[in-house]
């Protein structure tokens, strides 16, 4: 059975990954997985119309997954929808926008309701991330192209430019006054950090802390045979643990030795932009030794 078969025609507005790898679609991937992943990098999931609405539901009946809204495709595979009769005139984002209006429900509404009830931190990062996307829209109203005002918008701030394509990503479309939603972070799980035993850790990091320079995944797995009543956390928890409790110069020491830790060091800088003669004078005692040739 075909994917227009299993509804009526021009009544989709949301479909699962396998039935637009199915539908074979200009712009996107005849793979499933491919568009799996494009979904996942372009966080599809987490998409909102402007009436705050997500652009992804769970699929109901068997199966489970998404279903994705015709808004998240690319303009290309719309306007193939579009001309096959599986898509509506009145089936566009702009339609449920207008809906969500004329029923009194705010624009970005269920949106800030989330980002109001967010940590502090949390909306410090968004803060963050909106002035590094202004200051890239700025960049472009200089004359520069996006690309190149990414960049200069990555050294600026010092962030990966690939992070930067992501946040433009996530306000692709979104008005400036209402970014903050859109691009504050979204984690989920977390919470504090797992607990670890204080001898299993102590032998872990006289492991790891050796002029061999064990992996830390080597180190792991010589500590879980030694302690094996012992329930290890995930070795990027120990990871995390060795970065935020112990001092990276002695990280250094311990494994690449003490001339190792002086490179880290930077050379000092010196002028003698200050100085009047025999200011600073250097005296070890040395007679001159003068050498004649004699012909």
């Amino acid at each position: 059975m075909q994917v227009g078969e299993r509804v009526g025609q021009g009544s989709r507005q949301y479909f699962t990954a396998a039935e637009l790898a199915e539908l074979n679609l200009p712009g996107l991937s005849r793979a499933k997985r491919k568009i799996n992943e494009r979904a996942l990098d372009e966080r599809w999931a987490l998409k909102e119309d402007l009436a705050g609405m997500p652009l992804a539901r769970r699929q109901q009946g068997r199966g489970g997954g998404l279903e994705y809204h015709l808004q998240l495709l690319p303009a290309s595979a719309r306007l193939e929808l579009t001309k096959r009769g599986l898509v509506g005139a009145g089936a566009g984002p702009d339609a449920q926008a207008t809906d969500a209006q004329d029923s009194g429900c705010a624009p970005h509404s269920r949106s800030w309701a989330w980002f109001e009830a967010q940590s502090a931190k949390v909306k410090a990062e968004a803060q963050r991330r909106a002035a590094i996307v202004a200051s890239v829209e700025s960049f472009e109203s200089g004359g520069l192209t996006r690309s190149a005002a990414v960049g200069c918008a990555a050294a600026e701030a010092d962030v990966a430019t690939s992070t930067i394509w992501n946040w433009l990503e996530l306000v692709n479309g979104v008005d400036r006054t209402n970014r903050l939603p859109h691009l504050a972070p979204r984690r989920t799980g977390g919470g504090a950090e797992a607990a670890v035993d204080d001898e299993a850790w102590r032998f872990f990091l006289s492991d790891y802390l050796r002029p061999e320079e064990p992996t830390l995944a080597s180190c792991y797995a010589r500590t879980a045979s030694t302690f094996p009543t012992v329930a290890l956390p995930h070795p990027k928890t120990l990871q995390r643990k060795i970065e935020r409790e112990i001092d990276p110069r002695l990280v250094i020491a311990k494994r690449k030795g003490v001339e190792a830790l002086s490179r880290t060091v930077p050379p000092q800088k010196r002028t003698v932009a200050d100085l009047h003669a025999l200011n600073c004078v250097n005296i070890d005692g040395h007679k001159f030794d003068i050498f004649t040739r004699w012909p």
